[in-house]
């Protein structure tokens, strides 16, 4: 099934939560292990051998469906004191790329590290605008690629 992006499915940093390795890789790994363990009947006797078995049990049942259930970010996934998040909400913005004072020091500060390629998100964003800015992403997304294939 092929999910439409639109302004929901992006995180106000500029995240693509379709990329984002809670609805990819995430889900898929989560949902081979589960197969795996059902076929050799782990629901059966995994909790004999790991007395907590019952929670993972669970959590990965959850996690391998996340492609489908995860809020995103603007659905409450993610850290709940995001400042990003709170800030964007505070300002009535979809995304910190329509704020007259992007880039603020949080998100350069955020940018310099493992998160560089969301500053490409962000000025792509503003040259292009955000309609042609997600049809770009939908592409990726078309394509099977997570953040981390971007990085």
């Amino acid at each position: 099934m092929e999910i439409k992006l639109t302004v929901n499915d992006i995180a106000y940093c500029g995240l693509n939560c379709r990329l984002c390795n809670l609805t990819t890789i995430l889900p898929e790994a989560a949902g081979k292990l589960l197969s795996i363990m059902r076929n050799d009947g782990w629901e059966h006797f995994g909790s004999q051998l790991y007395p907590e078995f019952g929670e993972f049990w669970k959590v990965l049942g959850l996690l391998s469906g996340l492609k489908e259930s995860c809020p995103m970010c603007k659905g409450g996934c993610g850290n709940p004191e995001c400042v990003f998040r709170i800030c964007a909400r505070e300002k009535g913005l979809q995304l910190c790329a329509e704020c007259v004072d992007y880039p603020c020091e949080p998100l350069r500060e955020f940018f310099s590290g493992h998160y560089e390629k969301l500053a490409v998100n962000n000025q792509r964003i503003r040259e292009i605008g955000l309609e042609a800015w997600l049809e770009e992403q939908q592409e990726l997304v078309k394509r099977g690629l997570s953040f981390q294939d971007l990085v």
